[in-house]
């Protein structure tokens, strides 16, 4: 599998994710690993058994798409508001519907022009809207990217570990940034014996 630009994503045969150096290919190739963790997680348990309201694995889920989602809606206006997120429960309990969503997003980003990614944009936030007003800061799609990269790679980490507790595991790679898994390949290069 190869995400935009042809950059191999994942290794062969395997669920691992192959850090690559373009903020949008690391973006595009976290949502298909875990589209690949969610394809063989037990519906019950990728819905939330055993766990309190909104703390199980598919509400992690449904939260970083629904980031990605309010991304994608201020492409065209560029302004972002990660405050008007759709909230689709849905996401949370059927992971058929998750990873539909999640093809879609995989979709959507792979269709942005690279060359808008500098572009300037706002984030905006309606953190203070109760005060009288909104709140919004100079971004880009490149940085508002930077951002969702650490974001789901957080909730990714809390689904690894939500998963642990059920006797789940998941590749060691699941929930570790991009950068940390360059950092491993090089150790690992550095320490192999020369030949």
């Amino acid at each position: 599998m190869a995400a935009a630009g042809g950059q191999p994503v994942f290794w062969e045969g395997r669920d691992r994710m192959t850090a690559t150096t373009d903020i949008l290919d690391d973006n595009i190739a976290l949502l298909q690993q875990g589209l690949r963790l969610i394809e063989r997680l037990d519906p019950a348990l990728y819905a939330g058994r055993d766990e309190p309201p909104g703390r199980g694995v598919g509400a992690q889920v449904r939260h970083a798409l629904d980031h990605y989602g309010s991304l994608l809606a201020g492409v065209g206006s560029r302004v972002i508001d990660y405050d008007l997120r759709e909230r689709d429960a849905r996401l949370e309990t059927s992971a058929d519907a998750a990873m539909m969503r999640m093809v879609e997003l995989i979709d959507r980003l792979t269709r942005l022009d690279r060359a808008d990614l500098d572009l300037p944009a706002v984030l905006r936030t309606g953190a203070d809207e109760e005060a009288g007003g909104l709140d919004a800061s100079p971004s880009s799609l490149r940085r508002e990217l930077h951002f969702l990269l650490s974001h789901t790679v957080h909730h990714y980490a809390l689904i690894a570990m939500i998963l642990a507790r059920h006797d789940v595991e998941v590749d060691p790679d699941f929930g570790v940034a991009p950068s940390t898994l360059r950092h491993w390949a090089r150790q690992e290069r550095c320490a192999k014996p020369a030949g």
